[in-house]
């Protein structure tokens, strides 16, 4: 709108008015007109009223969407769940159990939804067999061997046609370009109708054309976050934890300034869920002298539809089976 003011006081001006009253009365008059446009051009606010109209409608619309099935446990009721359009992060040091908690979890999400899965670091093959472990309670030794026996032999058929029965997509590409990972994931989420899209480790990519990998991971978190927003689809990714926390003194748990150099995950997730495995830290017992031996505790350390917390699993990494411990 400024660049309209200038211009048509400039066209007065040239017109060469003898009386600058009749000059000054014309610019007065087309600043007024200025004015009244850019007033208009704003948003008007809104009466309370409207305000309350519009959280009705939303709230009506959330009452419909059907909820993310999750494990039935204490943690999922009270962080509240996973809802549609949110972008969830999972993040910790290696050897934490990031892979295994996204199993765990998509154990049950593909069960009951439309789910992609990224994985650009295990194979298809080693992804069926780890869910096959979840499903059969086989350790995946068992699995991958083949020593089973003609009784572990029927029940693995059984729960294989479980998985078959998922509607479960897995992509274990491995992409080169920002670009080229976003349209391949807003392509089959449309042609799929996914509802819930799930990468494992989200630095798993190199975008040749530019210059610094943390940038890119950085965009590339930035557009999914738009893709979660405009197709209300769930996301959940893995990344790492910075590896400054091990010159750290203490228990070493990690917190939000350890997502650097991906800050924006702190800015954009929804929720953001640290992994931490005492005993990899030498601390063998907890307060109270109990074990810590194959303990997993998941840190909410942000949640922006309730509260953050701390809570504590059994991890049994031969079968990738993961328990929550109610306390």
């Amino acid at each position: 709108m400024q660049s309209i003011l200038g211009p048509a006081i400039q066209n007065i001006i040239d017109d060469h008015h003898e009386n600058d009253l009749i000059l000054f009365e014309k610019i007065q008059f087309q600043i007024s007109k200025w004015k009244a446009e850019m007033l208009n051009a704003q948003p008007r606010p809104l009466h309370i009223r409207e305000v309350m109209e519009q959280w009705d409608e939303r709230k009506n619309e959330l009452l419909k969407e059907k909820p993310i099935a999750l494990p039935p446990s204490f943690w999922a009721e009270q962080m509240g769940g996973f809802k549609k359009g949110e972008i969830i992060c999972i993040a910790g040091r290696p050897q934490m159990g990031k892979t295994a908690s996204l199993l765990y979890l998509i154990h049950t999400i593909a069960k009951k939804h439309n789910t992609l899965l990224y994985s650009a670091d295990l194979s298809e093959r080693a992804l069926i067999q780890r869910l096959l472990c979840l499903e059969t309670k086989f350790s995946l030794d068992h699995i991958q061997s083949g020593q089973l026996n003609e009784e572990m032999m029927e029940h693995l058929y059984r729960q294989s046609d479980q998985l078959y029965a998922m509607p479960l997509i897995i992509n274990s590409e491995y992409f080169h370009y920002v670009h080229d990972y976003i349209i391949n994931m807003e392509s089959i989420i449309i042609r799929e109708k996914i509802e819930v899209v799930v990468i494992d480790n989200i630095t798993s990519f190199e975008d040749k054309g530019h210059e610094h990998h943390p940038k890119q991971v950085n965009k590339l978190i930035d557009q999914i976050k738009k893709i979660a927003e405009k197709y209300k689809v769930t996301i959940l990714f893995t990344a790492p934890v910075s590896s400054s926390i091990e010159k750290e003194k203490g228990p070493k748990k990690p917190a939000l300034q350890h997502l650097q150099p991906y800050g924006i995950i702190q800015q954009w997730a929804d929720k953001v869920i640290f992994l931490y495995r005492p005993e990899c830290y030498g601390y063998f017992q907890d307060e109270k002298g109990q074990s810590n031996y194959n303990k997993m505790e998941w840190i909410l350390a942000k949640n922006k539809t309730g509260p953050t917390g701390h809570f504590l699993f059994d991890f049994n990494r031969n079968f990738g089976e993961i328990r929550e411990i109610k306390s």
